[in-house]
């Protein structure tokens, strides 16, 4: 009897830790945001749709991008709410950004437009990597996001304090121990890379800060097995943009919960180093 109830307790701690580490527990009520006006990019669906409705429920302005359709963002009727298109699969339609000074009083800016590649689990392995979709998924998911910056550079946007680049926990190297999932795991492990780099070379410019954010396991059109609705993150999002803490994460990795992902692990990297003295 003491065995069981001890194996019982076990299992329900192994699956709450589990839970709290795909998708963390998260507090759907939020404060006021330091912040004026968004730039939400994939706003048409998923996360950046919720965190459109979220945003401008809260009577604030919203610059609301979209890939190909816009009908969800259509149905949103309110004054706050600049609609533009932005393909971020094609650099034109970045560098078309510069236009009519839309980044004109912007002062954060949430990331969310991004692919998985082929969704099949078999075109994820190395084994049937397609690289055309391959490098489609990279241009997608992180080298659209230096031509996003050069565009703020070019348009001396010194007002943006913040830019969050959604991620994923699967993009840690630290806690990958599943391997596979080649396509949309090394995107955003490298628009992990990018984000972390562009966090020291965007200073020489302007002083916006870059953090990287894991949303937890969340269902989306491009995630139906997700566990967390997008309508409750977005909440926890906006929540998280009313702690000052969040500018102290410039170039960290984070959850939810604004826990770090490590980037490497200390006590890995120096086994077997040698010391000369």
């Amino acid at each position: 009897m003491i065995l069981r109830k001890l194996f019982s307790y076990i299992v329900s701690f192994l699956k709450n830790k589990k839970f709290q580490y795909f998708s963390p527990k998260i507090d759907n009520s939020y404060n006021k945001t330091i912040f004026s006006k968004f730039m939400i990019t994939g706003s048409n669906s998923g996360i950046g749709h919720e965190l459109t409705k979220v945003i401008l429920k809260d009577n604030k302005k919203v610059l609301a991008t979209y890939n190909k359709e816009d009908t969800n963002l259509k149905k949103i009727q309110n004054s706050n709410l600049f609609i533009e298109k932005c393909d971020f699969g094609n650099f034109d339609e970045i560098k078309n950004l510069r236009k009519n000074n839309i980044f004109k009083d912007v002062d954060v800016i949430i990331h969310c437009a991004a692919t998985r590649g082929h969704i099949p689990e078999a075109d994820q392995i190395f084994e049937n990597i397609d690289y055309e979709q391959l490098f489609k998924t990279y241009k997608v998911n992180a080298l659209s996001f230096i031509e996003l910056i050069k565009v703020l550079i070019d348009t001396n946007s010194k007002n943006i304090k913040l830019i969050i680049n959604l991620s994923s926990w699967v993009a840690s190297n630290k806690k990958n121990k599943s391997g596979g999932m080649y396509i949309y795991r090394t995107s955003k492990n490298l628009l992990n890379s990018i984000s972390k780099n562009l966090s020291v070379d965007i200073k020489k410019y302007f002083n916006c800060k870059i953090v990287v954010l894991h949303p937890g396991n969340v269902k989306t059109k491009m995630n139906e097995n997700g566990e967390l609705d997008a309508s409750s993150v977005a909440k926890r999002i906006y929540s998280i943009l009313s702690s000052e803490k969040i500018l102290e994460l410039d170039g960290k990795f984070i959850d939810l919960n604004m826990n770090e992902f490590p980037w490497w692990d200390p006590l890995q990297s120096i086994q077997g180093l040698k010391i000369v003295c």
